[in-house]
């Protein structure tokens, strides 16, 4: 901790603070994300830095499009008590805003999001998150505004941003459950080079470049930051533009059969059904900056198990008086010992699971 008094030096703390704030230009907004156009979407691409996955949402005409915001979201199993877990940056003409949810689930915040930027279920799987898929519940919590690792409302945050030691108090701060942020390209020693506009304009160039050209995005980004912040590399992942196709494996023969009933004129039909299985996988790229500014590329899968379906009346009773008769082992409306052939549609195509987190020095 610094050897000036805290009481002493809070004038010039607050004067920091409203230079910092001035730095970073965070306009405060009364809204999460700034609605945008038609066309808003998650792009295929994200960035992980430090704990952090930042998915960036686009908007405009194909082969136009502008990143709108970051939605960054914190790993959830380094979050502790109230911390900030998610900040959506939003772009705001030559500058940026910020808005922050504390404690809150990361697909809470992310279907918030969808709702307040009318992005559709049908892109849940281009949002890079932590784990699961879209709860269907948006958060009720009004993200607040934020800026350089504090709620603008905390008291705590004109005397943190003044101090020497401000980057190690907010370490401690994260440590303790405390509602603040850990975020890399805003610590003290990070902003001093770089300042985060700087470095959300150069991630957005690379995001622009890779979705509307097809070109390297974290190329472009390492340069537009080798530019302008003296050659900094401290480590961050680029995942590249949208993973390959699901390669699917054989169906399995047809399981054990499922009794169910549906209403029909004199009582309830007995229909008897027969659910056969897939696995499918899927693959993308990762591209590692690292702080000597080398690189390094690997692929990472993520899976899922679609299931097909067939339902038919393998006893042709009605449930009433007279019991049915139990459902065949061997379907009678169709050859059980033939699953789907290649093609078939699954009746659910299941859940993809999560990306896996990085793994160490990633």
């Amino acid at each position: 901790m610094p050897s000036r008094s805290w009481g002493g030096k809070l004038e010039g703390a607050k004067a920091m603070q409203l230079q910092l704030r001035a730095m970073f230009a965070f306009v405060v907004l009364a809204i999460a994300c700034v609605n945008a156009s038609a066309g808003t979407h998650p792009a295929r691409c994200a960035v992980v830095i430090e704990g952090w996955r930042y998915t960036p949402i686009v908007t405009g005409d194909a082969g136009q499009q502008a990143v709108h915001s970051f939605v960054g979201i914190l790993n959830p199993s380094i979050a502790a008590g109230s911390n900030i877990t998610a900040i959506c940056y939003t772009r705001a003409g030559a500058t940026w805003s910020a808005k922050a949810w504390t404690g809150e689930p990361e697909w809470k915040v992310i279907e918030a999001v969808k709702l307040q930027l009318s992005i559709g279920a049908a892109y849940d799987a281009d949002w890079y998150t932590w784990g699961g898929s879209g709860s269907g519940s948006a958060s009720g919590q009004t993200p607040a505004n934020y800026g350089a690792g504090f709620l603008y409302t905390d008291p705590l945050a004109e005397i943190a941003q003044g101090s020497p030691q401000r980057d190690n108090l907010v370490a401690l701060l994260v440590t303790l459950g405390y509602p603040v942020a850990d975020v890399k390209f805003e610590q003290t020693a990070s902003a001093s080079p770089c300042g985060s506009i700087v470095v959300l304009n150069a991630l957005a160039a690379g995001v622009e470049a890779e979705t509307n050209s097809g070109a390297n995005g974290e190329a472009v980004a390492h340069a537009a930051l080798a530019q302008n912040c003296a050659g900094l590399c401290w480590p961050r992942t680029w995942v590249s533009t949208a993973p390959g196709p699901w390669t699917c494996g054989p169906w399995t023969a047809y399981g054990a059969p499922i009794p169910h009933t549906r209403p029909v004129i004199g009582g309830v039909q007995i229909d008897c059904c027969y659910s056969s299985t897939r696995s499918c996988s899927q693959s993308q790229t990762l591209t590692q900056r690292y702080i000597d500014c080398t690189l390094a590329t690997r692929v990472v899968t993520r899976t899922r198990t679609e299931t097909h379906e067939v339902c038919c009346d393998d006893t042709g009773t009605l449930a009433g008086s007279t019991p049915p008769a139990p459902c065949t082992a061997v379907a009678t409306c169709f050859d059980n010992s033939a699953p789907p052939g290649p093609g078939t549609v699954p009746t659910d195509p299941g859940t993809p699971g999560a990306w896996p987190p990085p793994v160490p020095g990633w």
